[in-house]
């Protein structure tokens, strides 16, 4: 909790319960998160942010959504650096639907989780609807592998953040997330899914 509140000093421009994940993010080798709502945060694109930010915070002014916009935005260059982490996002199949921001913002969304996707470093992994079971019914969660610091967690609600680096909680979330990746589809077919719900926005 401690190396958490250092980080969270260290981005003043996010809320207080979610800079720690700005700071952690450019730390870690490897990032795990679980998306059972949204297009993962990492993977959206400007437009698609927008309107997320828009409809989840309607008081808010416009100079506030851009700037809520540009900092996510922001969050993504870790993935083109040099050396990018790992990244390993778990998406619920239904996420792919809908059609949040309309059908074009949609569609370019799904193209970039596909350009992403055939990147060496990022990995997503579709739950088809028809799976039997449900091992994220409590919600997204993200994972940060940090070098000499080990594993972290972090869940949030519309109005905080609850990060952990205890050995339990961790590896209830660890357990959790293998067991998402146990039902969903394997990386190629993950990828001609969104492909083919890419074509059919583009119809």
């Amino acid at each position: 909790m401690r190396r958490w509140e250092d980080s969270r000093r260290k981005a003043r421009r996010y809320a207080d319960w979610f800079a720690g994940v700005a700071v952690t993010e450019r730390e870690a080798t490897e990032i795990r998160e679980y998306c059972p709502l949204i297009v993962s945060g990492l993977l959206q694109t400007k437009s698609y942010s927008r309107v997320v930010f828009r409809q989840g915070r309607p008081l808010d002014t416009e100079e506030e959504i851009d700037e809520r916009v540009k900092a996510r935005m922001e969050r993504q260059e870790v993935l083109y650096r040099d050396r990018p982490p790992l990244l390993r996002v778990i998406i619920e199949e239904h996420v792919l639907y809908r059609p949040i921001g309309g059908k074009e913002v949609m569609a370019a969304q799904l193209d970039h989780m596909r350009a992403m996707a055939e990147r060496p470093h990022v990995q997503i992994l579709i739950v088809p609807m028809e799976s039997e079971t449900c091992p994220g019914q409590d919600g997204g969660f993200l994972l940060f592998t940090v070098p000499k610091k080990g594993v972290v967690s972090f869940t949030e609600t519309k109005v905080s953040g609850h990060p952990s680096d205890h050995p339990d909680i961790v590896g209830s979330y660890q357990t959790v997330f293998s067991d998402l990746a146990a039902v969903a589809l394997p990386p190629a077919a993950s990828l001609r899914l969104i492909k083919e719900n890419l074509s059919h926005d583009q119809e």
